[in-house]
């Protein structure tokens, strides 16, 4: 039984990175590093970082079968890089 199909899967994973670079561009790069709303949160770019070191490793687990979620992208520090990243 198929719940989802692989083209579905992509087009909501393809929605998700376009809103999310959408919101990632609109923030002053200032508080896109800095700024929390509430104390316990992070920022959004530290948000986002999170992510895609998770997609990097659901990706290398799904192709290779290699489990890993190194922070790749920890040295990430401008709006640039996160966009081209």
């Amino acid at each position: 039984m198929v719940v989802l199909s692989k083209e579905g899967l992509l087009n909501i994973l393809e929605g998700n990175r376009r809103l999310t670079l959408r919101v990632v561009e609109a923030f002053p790069e200032k508080e896109l590093f800095h700024y929390t709303p509430a104390g316990k949160l992070r920022p959004f770019a530290e948000m986002v970082k999170e992510v895609m070191n998770i997609e990097t490793g659901y990706m290398r687990g799904i192709a290779l079968g290699i489990w890993e979620f190194p922070e790749s992208f920890a040295v990430i520090s401008t709006k640039e890089e996160l966009v081209s990243a």
